[in-house]
This record gives structure tokens, sequence and C-alpha cells, in this order.
């Protein structure tokens, strides 16, 4: 294990100034190749000028300008693309967090160090699951984002996969949809590496009273989440379940649709919309709940989910590859038909009405994520994988 390396981490978006996947999977890296001893700067976005912050003998994180509009990935890089190719020089890798990075990957050849691109989940699927939605659970920005800002984002995620030197992909399912939409990518340049938990954070015993029938959602308030679907099987597992109790947590587009929703369904008593909470207070929730239901239509691969796993939680899923990757149906949780309400409320039923279920799904969740998942394992294939790059372009450079 080489700790002599210099790794720059390349995200406009970082904690605590934004919260999202992207985000926390820079925010993980980071910590944890600071706590092996590897010299680790995260350039970030979030300031009027350029501002160093040390957090550790190990980690800086270098804030930069970034203008507060969509698309906030572009103008990260339109506004500092040559300070950040001036200060980039100095490391021996650099590491692009978001794959939308395409001018750094473009001219990452000036700068002749390693430029690795970490890919997430797949734009054009999401955008298909945000097409088949509703038109009345659109929103404005989602409908930006999602459907204006779609060719920017794909030129850009194709052009960063085409330049980069290597590619991370957090999941064998990501990996697949990649080789449909770029066959033409070189993949013995890939790696598959999970998402992962520090589990020196989770504590996964129960040291709060577990809520009788309770579930608790938490992610952004927007369709493709599946909460509009979650809120609606509520109704049919009402019927038997008259005290079940729902706990929202998080904000989006369509909180105003979820109250309206909530009333029309009479559901008053039954779903608690509770907004942003805090970190303490979402853990709390956690391990009041009897099960957790993250019913996404798309995702790369949630992090929230194996955060419930972690703690040792039955999750409830919609049946997709992202879902079926992490999680065996009756074994370490529960797979709806995907899209399926009636479906879905059935198998929030069946986790109700079994407490011996429960622990056992719950169990075998947390066995598999502290195996899968678990970032004292994920980072030193980061390392590994930092080493070698670096090594190897240290023979070609002679």
């Amino acid at each position: 294990m080489n700790r002599n390396l210099e790794v720059a981490l390349l995200s406009p978006e970082y904690p605590p100034s934004s919260i999202g996947g992207i985000s926390t999977v820079c925010y993980d890296l980071s910590i944890n190749l600071s706590k092996q001893g590897i010299s680790t700067t995260v350039f970030c976005g979030k300031s009027n000028t350029i501002a160093v912050e040390k957090v550790s003998d190990c980690l800086r994180v270098v804030h930069m300008p970034l203008l507060s509009l969509p698309p906030r990935h572009l103008w990260f890089q339109v506004q500092n693309i040559n300070p950040l190719l001036a200060m980039l020089k100095e490391f021996d890798i650099v590491h692009s967090v978001d794959p939308r990075s395409a001018f750094l990957a473009y001219f990452s050849k000036k700068l002749q160090k390693p430029f690795i691109t970490h890919v997430h989940g797949c734009g054009h699927c999401e955008t298909t699951a945000f097409v088949k939605s509703p038109i009345s659970y659109w929103s404005v920005g989602d409908f930006v984002y999602t459907i204006l800002e779609y060719p920017l984002n794909e030129y850009l995620t194709s052009t960063c996969l085409h330049h980069s030197d290597y590619l991370v992909v957090c999941s064998a399912a990501r990996l697949d949809e990649m080789k449909r939409r770029n066959p033409d990518l070189d993949y013995t340049k890939v790696s598959v590496i999970y998402n992962g938990i520090d589990f020196n954070k989770i504590n996964p015993e129960n040291d709060a009273v577990e809520e009788d029938c309770s579930i608790l959602f938490w992610g952004r308030l927007y369709y493709n989440k599946g909460i509009i679907q979650l809120i609606k099987a509520m109704a049919l597992v009402k019927n038997d379940y008259p005290m079940v109790l729902l706990d929202v947590c998080g904000k989006g587009p369509l909180e105003a649709k979820i109250r309206s929703l909530i009333r029309k369904l009479g559901l008053e008593d039954n779903v608690r919309v509770h907004g942003y909470v805090t970190l303490k207070d979402l853990v709390s929730k956690i391990k009041a709940a009897s099960l957790i239901a993250l019913p996404s239509l798309y995702e790369g691969q949630p992090v929230a989910v194996l955060e419930a796993m972690a703690y040792k939680k039955p999750v409830v899923l919609y049946d997709f590859p992202f879902a079926r990757e992490y999680v065996t149906d009756w074994h370490n949780g529960l797979i709806a038909k995907g899209g399926d309400v009636e479906d879905l409320a059935e198998r929030l039923r069946a986790a109700l009405s079994d407490k011996k279920l429960r622990l056992k799904l719950g169990q075998n969740a947390y066995d598999r994520v502290r195996k899968d998942h678990n970032w004292d394992t994920l980072v030193r294939k980061y390392i590994d994988l930092y080493s070698s790059l670096v090594q190897q372009n240290r023979r070609l450079s002679k």
C-alpha cells in the first residue's frame, strides 16, 4: 500500500454545503483515504473565492467559485478550469467523482497524470423513468434537469468517459448499462467498486424503542424515488393495519402534492411528512422503524438502502437490476414487482406481520453490507488502483 500518494478528488458538490449521492461518495472516499494516511485534497464548489480548509493532516478541501444555477457541474469547470489545471499538476492522480467533468478529462493530457472518472447512475435510464411518470407529478426543476439538460449531460458524460484513463463504476448493474450505451469503451480499464458504509460510525444495536407497525422513507421527494406509489400502497396496507405509520423524511418538488394525496386518501393519521431532518434525528427514526421502504424506480446504487441494511433493518424495494444486486428476496430484504403498488403493499404487509422475518432479514442485510460495502475494505481497492495507475504512468513517462 503506497501512502506517499497525492490524490486529488473533484466534485462540485461536497458536504455540508450540499447533499446527494455524488457528494456523499466523495466525502466518504476522502475521509477514508485520509484515515489511511493518503494525502487527499478535495476540489469542490461553494465559495466566492478560492479558499483552502485543512480538515486533518491528510485531508484538505479547496472551496472554489460556483454559480448556483443549473447546470452547476458545467459552471464549476468553466469558472475554475485554469486554476484547477494549475493546481492539479502537483498531484499523482486525479479522480473526478462527477462523471460530467468533460472539460477536465479533455484537458487531462496536459496534466500528464492518470485521470479517473467515477460513474454513478445512468442519465438515459433516469430520464426514461421520469418520462414514463404522470405529467401531473413533473416539476419545473426536474423537467429542466432531466429533460432539457439531458443532451448536455449525455455529451459531457460520454466525452469524459472516452477521455479518462480509467473508470470506476458503482455496481455491476450500472456496468451492464454502460456496455449497452457505450459499447466502444475499453472495458479492460474499468473496475466495479461498490458504494460503501463507514461502520466506525454505525451502531446497529437498537437503543431506541421500536414503534409498532412503523415504516420509514427518506430521500428527495420526486417521482423516481417511488414516494407517490408508496403512499398509495399505504392506503391498501391501512385496511389490514389501521395503526400503520409511515414517516417521510426529505424535501423536494412533490411535497405539496404528497400532502394533498395524503388528505385525498384519508391517511392524515398514518403518514407524517417531516421535511428535512438532521442526521441524528434520521438515525433515531431508522432505529425506531419496523422496516424501511425505498421503492425507487431507478438508482445507480443508493447509499440510503445500504445505510438501512447496516442498521439491521429489513428493506422493501422494487424489483429492478440495481436492487437485485445486493438484495435477495426473502433473504436480506423484500422485493416487490417493479412499479406494482399492490405488490408493494403486499410486501409491506408481509414484513409488518412477522417480527421473526424482520429480524432475519435485518441480520442478513447487515451481514451483506458488512462484507461487500465496508469502507475499510473498499478504500484499499482505491489505494491499490491509484498505486497501480501511478506506477504505470511513471514507467511510461521514462
